[in-house]
């Protein structure tokens, strides 16, 4: 399988936690579209894209582990959810903010639309 595909798949994993998550802690809808919080997830997501692209073949050693992807995968499930019991709905909007940024920029690596980030900071 494609480790874009394959990894797609693990962030739709990792939504569907986070929607249950705020199921189960009462959130609603509204609380998950704050856009404040959103916007802060957007960017944390942005940031730690360019972080990983920076240094491409480093991020790409550690994200191989299937340990590091699962490890990642359940640490913002259940960090969503002891932040939602803590901080209440911002925290996981944040969160939803970021995995939906993640999607788009996915969506647009898988289309052609933009190059893959292990391309970004390469000197030609």
């Amino acid at each position: 399988m494609n480790s874009r595909h394959r990894d797609g798949l693990l962030a739709l994993v990792v939504g569907g936690g986070l929607l249950a998550v705020a199921s189960a802690t009462g959130l609603r809808a509204a609380d998950l579209l704050r856009p404040t919080a959103l916007a802060f997830g957007c960017a944390g997501a942005l940031g730690l894209e360019l972080l990983m692209a920076r240094f491409p073949e480093r991020s790409i050693a550690l994200w191989e582990r299937r340990s590091v992807r699962v490890g990642s995968a359940l640490l913002v499930v259940g960090g969503g959810g002891l932040l939602a019991t803590t901080a209440g709905g911002w925290a996981v909007a944040a969160l939803c903010g970021g995995l939906a940024t993640y999607f788009v920029l996915l969506a647009l690596v898988l289309s052609g639309v933009v190059p893959g980030p292990e391309t970004w900071f390469r000197e030609e």
